[in-house]
């Protein structure tokens, strides 16, 4: 994978650790070992960016390219500037994603069941909002525009935050929504539902704490680290099958724009599955 410079303040630093043993080491030796600092893997800033689409749509989309690696991945590398060792990474960092989103979700959804079922039906009717304004004012750009910075899977404050600009778009565009399949008291419910929420502090400690930052921080960095290889995978796809048509529909992008950011720098010998 191409190095590319330092960003950031240089406090998002994570561990990895080799693969090789020392030689002559006893297994009794390795836990001591382990306690040494291992080698790190800086990535940036821009690694902690908000997630752009839905975890499980971008794993669906990893295991989807996992399979075509397979099969045309050394066309791929004899073909372009891709890395072998990306393609290798593809499924590690994938899974290690899936476990940095369980793991956020598990502390976010550690409360009462109560407090569960207001999320679930908050998130319910934010989707079917969401819905209704995608298909009755498909037309409109300024509306579409506004729906488009409203991304679902995404965190308990910002769905509390989405919940509060939802119900003015359903205010704005009442008549264009009057035969839309939602509560008739939907913009209502929906600022009553933001707003119990936001009071809640159970709730409000939850958002802000440290724990909670921490996780989202992680499961973000997993996000765009999986992202980052797949983008580079799908790059090095598009050039080599440029003039194949029906190969080339298989490297499509994400549902959402790419972001440019800074490369990750892995030392040799570094396994890229602990980068995070």
């Amino acid at each position: 994978m191409a190095n590319g410079k330092k960003t950031g303040k240089g406090k998002n630093q994570v561990e990895a650790t080799s693969k090789k043993k020392a030689p002559g080491k006893k297994a009794g030796a390795t836990k001591a070992s382990a306690k040494k600092k291992a080698p790190e893997v800086e990535l940036g800033e821009g690694y902690a960016d908000p997630i752009d689409i839905p975890v499980a749509d971008l794993c669906q989309e990893a295991r989807e390219l996992e399979v075509i690696v397979a099969k045309m991945g050394t066309k791929l590398v004899e073909s372009s500037r891709l890395d072998p060792e990306l393609c290798a990474a593809l499924k590690p960092r994938r899974k290690l994603l899936e476990e940095r989103e369980q793991e956020w979700l598990a502390h976010r959804l550690s409360s009462s069941s109560g407090r569960k079922e207001m999320i679930q039906k908050a998130e319910r009717l934010k989707k079917d909002i969401i819905a209704a304004l995608r298909y009755f004012l498909h037309q409109d750009e300024a509306v579409q525009a506004r729906v488009d910075n409203i991304l679902p899977g995404t965190g308990l404050a910002d769905l509390i935050d989405d919940l509060q600009k939802l119900a003015t778009l359903l205010r704005e565009n009442a008549a264009a929504l009057a035969r839309a399949d939602l509560p008739k008291d939907a913009a209502t419910r929906a600022e009553e539902l933001a707003q119990t929420l936001g009071h809640d502090e159970v709730v409000r400690s939850l958002v802000t704490s440290e724990e909670s930052r921490r996780l989202q921080d992680r499961r973000n960095r997993a996000f765009w680290y999986l992202r980052e290889a797949m983008d580079e995978i799908r790059a090095a796809g598009r050039y080599v099958f440029r003039n194949d048509p029906r190969r080339l529909a298989l490297f499509r992008s994400s549902g959402t724009r790419a972001r440019q950011r800074p490369r990750s720098t892995v030392p040799k010998g570094v396994s890229p599955t602990s980068a995070l």
